[in-house]
């Protein structure tokens, strides 16, 4: 499968020496290589710190603030940086170091720690899939009995549905 950038990284102009690109290679807004400039290494994605419980919920806004910022591409495990002569290689490291910043932002500092050390944005993601993304024996039980022991008494539909759909 060809990557959404890889054209980007493909590009005819002559000399791309270092970090510089020429004006043919201007970067679209729509593209995931751009930065905003409000796209910074102080911006928090969301309001809750992941501290090792309740992945799934923070699983989810991340992907949705990721998706905001058109920077999904980089926790996908399909991403490539370019080669290091592409004149986007230096942009793909900007990027992919903004979404390491970001994702490191909303992490407990235990949990950060155990994945300072990971290069790639995609791999920071996948350690925390790994850690936390698999279904737990114990959740797993908690969640049957606290199902099994609801009942809707006086609440309303709605929030009877709503109790439901947040065990």
């Amino acid at each position: 499968m060809v990557s959404p950038i890889a054209d980007k990284f493909h590009s005819t102009s002559s000399d791309h020496s270092g970090c510089n690109t020429s004006s043919d290679d201007t970067i679209d807004h729509n593209h995931p290589l751009y930065i905003h400039p409000s796209d910074n290494l102080g911006v928090s994605l969301g309001r809750s710190i992941f501290d090792g419980t309740g992945y799934s919920d923070w699983r989810r806004s991340m992907l949705i603030a990721l998706s905001v910022k058109n920077k999904l591409y980089f926790i996908q495990p399909n991403c490539e940086r370019p080669p290091p002569n592409s004149p986007f290689s230096c942009q793909w490291d900007r990027c992919n170091n903004i979404v390491i910043s970001w994702i490191h932002n909303l992490l407990s500092p235990v949990i950060r720690k155990s994945v300072l050390y990971c290069q790639l944005a995609k791999d920071v993601w996948m350690e925390l899939e790994n850690m936390y993304g698999q279904p737990s024996g114990i959740r797993v039980y908690q969640v049957k009995k606290e199902l099994a022991s609801m009942s809707q008494g006086s609440m309303s539909i709605p929030e009877y549905y709503a109790g439901m759909k947040s065990v």
